[in-house]
């Protein structure tokens, strides 16, 4: 059996989406750190949005 590699984006666009809920926002900020520190998987937050040549790149 093989080794699996996830890669997890958090869009710098949808955080804009919870600018108006604070506690949403800081959700979404512990779930980012939480996955980046107990997690093996890659946790991207420098895509800008999921039409981005970033995105294209990391699918090669």
């Amino acid at each position: 059996m093989g080794v699996v590699f996830f890669h997890i984006v958090f869009f710098k666009e949808m955080e804009i989406i919870w600018k108006s809920h604070p506690s949403m926002l800081l959700a979404r900020q512990a779930l980012i750190l939480h996955l980046q520190y107990n997690t093996p998987f890659t946790v991207i937050t420098s895509i800008d949005n999921f039409w981005g040549k970033a995105m294209e790149r990391l699918h090669r």
